[in-house]
This record gives C-alpha cells, structure tokens and sequence, in this order.
C-alpha cells in the first residue's frame, strides 16, 4: 500500500477518529497576522481541518488553495465546504506544479508524510512572494506523532516529524529565514519567512 491508497483509506474514518487540539491549533495560529494574506496554500488539507480556522480570519478577497495527494481527502473536503474562496486541488506537492505567489503556505499535521523535505521545503520556498510565510504545525508533541505513525504500520511507519533544530537548519538552508519554532508536550510549531533574494 502506498501512502495515497492509506489516506484515501482513511478518509472513511477521519473526522470521526482523528483528534486534533483546538486550544493547541488556536495558540499557534494566533502568531500568523492572516489580515494581509490574499493567497494561501493548505498543503495536506485533508477533510478541511484547518479551513475551520482560516476562514474566519482571512478577507472576502483571499483565495486559498486546499490541495492533497487523496482524491479521497479531497472529495469529505469539498462536500463539507462550499465557501467560494476555497480552491480544492487534488496533487502531490512534491511532484506536481505548484503556483508560485503564495502569501502563507501551511503544513499541518502533513509535514512527516513528504518523502524529501528538504527539496519540498526548496520548492515551497519558489511558490512564496518575498517575505511570505510558511508555518509547519502539530496540535501534538512530536514524540506522539512519531510513536503514532510507528504503530500505524506501513507505509506511514517511518513518516517522522524531524527534531525542531533539523527543521530550522533545512530552512535555512532553502532560503528561509526562522521566526519561530516551538516543540513542546503539547505540540509543534514552526514558522518561517522566505527571504527576499
């Protein structure tokens, strides 16, 4: 099974089995300023999950991208939102075209399952305008996340969440500049500005 077929397996049981941390995904979300954010790009967006919470922060006039590797994901997503500035896309971020003047592109709970983060974090680092952000985030400890993906079995069992000081140091290394990055008990957070070259 590859890792399409077991998210697109997933979708089935998601939104029913899949907790994720309000109070944990609200505290970080509260250090983005979403009010000068006109194109967003939701990578691994899955059922929605952080559309809740985008979409009361940001104007009439954003559009945000919302694109996963399963068809599936895709299909809950689109008959749970029908907001129009919301563009579902069905692709893989590491392989297929990316658009290039994103003001915020966030990662969450998808970042262990990219095969070769440091060329994704080189291309999302393209598809930035100058000074635009990308935030990679967990609303769980990185351990958990980890140890959750090691008893899942294949084909996510070795999808891990690097430590937080690899993750600064690829940034760095793909242009970015470092803002933030917590890793705690209670979760993941990191956020970065793609520097003006």
């Amino acid at each position: 099974m590859d890792t399409k077929t077991f998210f697109d397996n997933a979708s089935e049981y998601w939104d029913e089995k899949i907790y994720h941390d309000k109070s944990q995904i609200t505290r970080f979300l509260s250090e983005i300023d979403f009010s000068n954010k006109q194109k967003i790009l939701d990578v691994g967006t899955g059922t929605g999950i952080m559309l809740n919470y985008i979409l009361p922060k940001v104007s009439q006039n954003t559009s945000i991208i919302a694109v996963d590797l399963s068809s599936k994901m895709i299909e809950k997503a689109r008959e749970k939102f029908t907001d129009q500035r919301v563009i579902f896309k069905n692709l893989d971020v590491e392989r297929d075209y990316i658009e290039d003047d994103f003001d915020l592109i966030l990662l969450y709970s998808v970042f262990p399952h990219l095969e070769k983060k440091d060329k994704a974090l080189k291309r999302f680092s393209k598809s930035l305008n100058p000074g635009g952000l990308i935030c990679i985030m967990h609303s769980k400890s990185r351990e958990e996340i980890n140890n959750m993906h090691t008893k899942l079995g294949e084909p996510v069992s070795n999808h891990f969440l690097p430590q937080i000081e690899d993750l600064e140091n690829m940034a760095i290394d793909n242009n970015f500049k470092v803002l933030k990055s917590i890793s705690d008990e209670k979760g993941y957070f990191f956020l970065a500005k793609a520097n003006i070259t």
